[in-house]
């Protein structure tokens, strides 16, 4: 079974926990605590402690009398996170149930995220091998989601899993169905040279096997050889390049905005395409209202010579690759973090190419590598300067 999670379960909390129609508050406020240590255990693959955490925080809120709240099923979503990581199987479904259970019942069954905590209880079931049970949870995910009319990448991920539970159950024709519904959307999202296109066509080609149509499953075997060696040479499917003049007009490509990120952030600066992919997301980024971008002193430094430039560049696409994903246009420093590891990574693919290094990426790419620990306590530190030069001033270097 696919690890495929939504992008709307991906994510716990990205701020404290808020809990609805509270009782006591104290206990709420106790469990807000225990929010970071869970993010950043998890984040550590600490499974086995961040679901203990995790439990004392669905403890609290017992305590709270809030055990009916939306907060609280989505806690409980990442308690099953842990177990499953965990292999725990059992346990993490009887989770992913209690989650659905109590949101159906007491906030929505009608719902996206309704639809969500179905889908992930379909996935922990079909890992177990209740195929049948992952199936119908699946479909139900799907028919909730189809009513909100968003060919969007959760829509993507809940057909490939109807697709798949339908493979395991024998109805492969079926299965084919969802899988071309599944990939003409991430055609459509990220085009047919994506990774995220590329990863997934292979299903289909393995649907077609199953489903004896042999014909369709070679053709799309040497297509597959084709889309692979044309990405290699650095071909993508990009929009029309854009000047944007309005915010409504950065809104309404904000979509294609994420494609032009994720080619620049994954291609050598010497790829065909990236002399464009830096003016869109320059000449979006510019405009738009959907994300902050700042630089305090130390990014100043770090970004502030020739060839750096381009690594500026990638600061910006990961602020608004960032804040696109997660729906929040704050310059926070989750988003600072992303932003900055995302420069570094992409200045790191691309050392071997450039005439010399970049020193001051050099000290944060080398901290990176050999201490993560102390890099994020740099960040931290470069960010905790940056609000206080910012309340100090009033201004940043650079504030969009």
């Amino acid at each position: 079974m696919r690890k495929l999670f939504l992008i709307n379960l991906m994510v716990f909390c990205a701020l404290a926990i808020n809990a609805q129609n509270t009782v006591d508050s104290t206990k709420i406020k106790a469990a807000d605590k225990l929010a970071p240590e869970y993010i950043q255990l998890f984040k550590q693959e600490k499974f086995k402690q961040a679901g203990e955490v995790m439990q004392k925080i669905l403890n609290l809120f017992k305590e709270a009398n809030n055990a009916h709240s939306k907060t609280y099923a989505m806690s409980l979503v990442q308690l099953g996170k842990c177990q499953y990581r965990l292999n725990q199987l059992e346990k993490a479904i009887a989770t992913a149930q209690e989650a659905a259970d109590i949101y159906g019942q007491y906030v929505s069954n009608e719902d996206a995220q309704y639809a969500f905590l179905l889908d992930n209880l379909a996935l922990y079931q079909g890992t177990a091998k209740d195929t049948k049970a992952a199936l119908d949870n699946s479909k139900k995910a799907l028919k909730i989601y189809e009513t909100k009319l968003e060919n969007n990448h959760d829509m993507a991920v809940i057909l490939m899993h109807v697709a798949e539970n339908s493979s395991f159950e024998g109805l492969h024709a079926d299965a084919v169905k969802y899988e071309l519904r599944a990939l003409g959307i991430l055609k459509q999202l990220y085009g047919e040279h994506s990774q995220q296109y590329l990863d997934e066509v292979p299903y289909l080609e393995k649907y077609y096997k199953m489903n004896d149509e042999m014909d369709k499953a070679n053709k799309l075997a040497d297509r597959i050889k084709t889309l692979t060696e044309e990405t290699k040479a650095g071909k993508a499917d990009l929009p029309p390049m854009m000047e944007f003049k309005t915010v409504e007009a950065c809104t309404k490509h904000k979509n294609d905005m994420l494609r032009y990120c994720d080619y620049y952030l994954h291609h050598l600066l010497s790829a065909d395409q990236m002399g464009d992919a830096s003016q869109y997301i320059m000449n979006w980024t510019i405009t738009t209202d959907l994300v902050t971008i700042k630089l305090g002193e130390a990014e100043a430094k770090m970004f502030n010579k020739e060839n750096a430039i381009p690594f500026f560049t990638s600061y910006s696409a990961g602020c608004a690759e960032y804040a696109i994903k997660n729906g929040t246009k704050e310059f926070s420093l989750d988003l600072y973090k992303y932003a900055i590891i995302a420069a570094l990574n992409h200045y790191s693919a691309n050392k071997k190419i450039l005439k010399k290094p970049v020193k001051e990426m050099d000290k944060y790419l080398n901290l990176y590598q050999k201490s993560p620990e102390e890099f994020n306590k740099q960040l931290e530190k470069n960010y905790a300067q940056l609000a206080k030069d910012e309340q100090k001033n009033g201004t940043t270097p650079l504030t969009n």
